[in-house]
């Protein structure tokens, strides 16, 4: 039987948005296994991705789109990682899924929240799935007595 150690790495990053003649960067990570075997879990931010409303955010290029999936895939090397804030009806979620698909990964969006949900990710390659992933019924909503 397999021993598996779990390194927690949170990737948060509110906003992405680099200049598009650049190209992103991040420092070297340490080897957090030690040679052990693991998984790298991760945490992203992805700030109102693929929204409707323009008044929020601008949607990204596919030069951006390709930089996030570099950032992903090969400098944090993320065997699992979620994306808060996207809507994953969007042509942004879908340019981000085929992206991050050449690079061995898939994707599973949830479906509450409408466009605040959250889409869990695996590289295919480093993790088999034990049944299929599964949004929880989290209530998204809550009413505080007493506040406006």
């Amino acid at each position: 039987m397999k021993h598996l150690s779990l390194v927690v790495f949170a990737a948060v990053l509110l906003i992405f948005t680099p200049p598009p003649d650049t190209r992103a960067t991040a420092p070297d990570f340490p080897n957090l296994c030690a040679g052990k075997p693991c998984i790298q879990v991760g945490t992203f931010n992805i700030e109102w991705f693929g929204t409707t409303d323009l008044s929020k955010h601008q949607h990204r290029s596919q030069l951006v789109i390709n930089q996030i999936a570099d950032l992903i895939a090969n400098t944090l090397d993320l065997e699992v990682f979620v994306l808060e804030e996207i809507n994953a009806e969007s042509e942004e979620f879908n340019k981000l899924e085929a992206a991050l698909g050449t690079r061995g990964y898939k994707l599973k969006a949830g479906t509450s929240g409408n466009e605040q949900r959250v889409v869990i990710a695996y590289d295919d390659d480093e993790v088999d799935l034990i049944g299929e992933i599964t949004e929880l019924d989290v209530r998204s909503e809550f009413n505080i007595s007493g506040c406006p």
